[in-house]
């Protein structure tokens, strides 16, 4: 295997970033110059004809780092960035990795090696990454999860609001014990989206309520086990917010399968497919996930053209598709059916 920045890096006791300034002929210090002169030719070391031609910072790459391109949220997002940076002059690498994961680190050595123009990226709870990234003179921005402290521009979604704004419309419409699915336990999005409806829960019912909630991997099969999970433990449980999209079809293929999905209420966080939103007591929280894209790649290529203003923190409200009329309509609806769940998990 070819050795790379971070092997010259590691050889001569330097950051990436120095490496970089020495082989894009940017002046450091005579002895950190020395160090990297000498690790690159005892490791034999030689930078790519592409990033050799990119030296003067002519890129015209941009990289999307994103964690799943199976879900719907994020193949929307990455066509409206392609989009925007396509009309821009510029080209995408779209990059699949799951953030904190190896495949990441690696993503972000590629894009340093190459001196790609910039970033747009789901980042993970590590900031020494990005910072890995500025510090090669790289212009980031995060979508989906903040920047952990870090001074980028972020394109967010209000998520404790809105997870604590879908926990109420089913409580609004005659719900009674409602429960929570989300994501694993320490990712961003997923525990934001909890606490908004542990505080909706708190404010509605009594304590015992907090905890119903699943905590459970971004997946189908995972939303299915989880929901099975739920009413296994809690069986009066008549409403679920679930917190992610993928989630969410497993939970509703669960409940159709449970033979009560007229009774059962689901909100789903995220757009699922038509055929299993169309039922009257599923509502549907659509993810502006087209804005978001097309915000953080204008940004961007702002940044990458030389804007100085502060970073800022874009937030974005969902937009909640209810299949009946009004919320009233739902009442009377469920009012019909017996409001009262008989679910029993399959």
């Amino acid at each position: 295997m070819n050795p790379t920045i971070y092997d010259v890096a590691k050889a001569a006791a330097v950051s990436p970033a120095t490496v970089s300034r020495v082989l894009n002929g940017t002046k450091v210090r005579a002895d950190l110059e020395e160090r990297v002169r000498e690790a690159t030719k005892a490791l034999g070391y030689v930078p790519s004809r592409l990033a050799t031609a990119l030296r003067t910072r002519n890129s015209r790459l941009i990289a999307l780092c994103i964690p799943d391109l199976s879900n719907p949220f994020f193949i929307a997002m990455a066509s409206a960035v392609q989009r925007t940076v396509v009309e821009a002059g510029y080209s995408l690498v779209l990059f699949e990795v799951v953030p904190g994961s190896d495949e990441e680190l690696r993503c972000f050595q590629t894009i340093i090696a190459e001196q790609m123009a910039g970033v747009i990226t789901v980042p993970s709870h590590d900031p020494t990454r990005i910072q890995g990234l500025l510090h090669a003179d790289i212009s980031v921005v995060a979508v989906d999860r903040s920047g952990n402290g870090l001074d980028i521009d972020c394109f967010l979604i209000a998520n404790e609001q809105e997870g604590y704004d879908c926990t109420n419309r089913l409580f609004d419409v005659g719900y009674h014990h409602v429960a929570c699915i989300s994501g694993p336990v320490g990712v961003e999005t997923a525990d934001h989206r909890v606490a908004g409806w542990m505080r909706a829960v708190s404010e509605r019912v009594d304590e015992s309520h907090a905890q119903r909630v699943v905590r459970a991997a971004y997946t189908v099969a995972a939303g299915r086990r989880a929901f099975n999970e739920l009413i296994e433990k809690y069986p009066d449980t008549d409403a679920v917010f679930v917190a992610n999209n993928l989630l969410s079809v497993g939970v509703i293929q669960a409940v159709i399968s449970g033979n009560s999905h007229r009774n059962f209420g689901i909100l789903a966080f995220g757009s699922v497919p038509y055929m299993l939103a169309d039922l009257p007591t599923i509502q549907v929280a659509h993810l502006p996930a087209r804005q978001i894209g097309s915000g953080a790649a204008t940004r961007l290529l702002e940044r990458i053209h030389g804007s100085k203003e502060a970073p800022e923190r874009i937030i974005y409200a969902t937009t909640v598709n209810w299949n009946l009329t009004s919320a009233e309509d739902l009442i009377e609806e469920r009012a019909e059916l017996g409001a009262e769940s008989d679910f029993s998990a399959s």
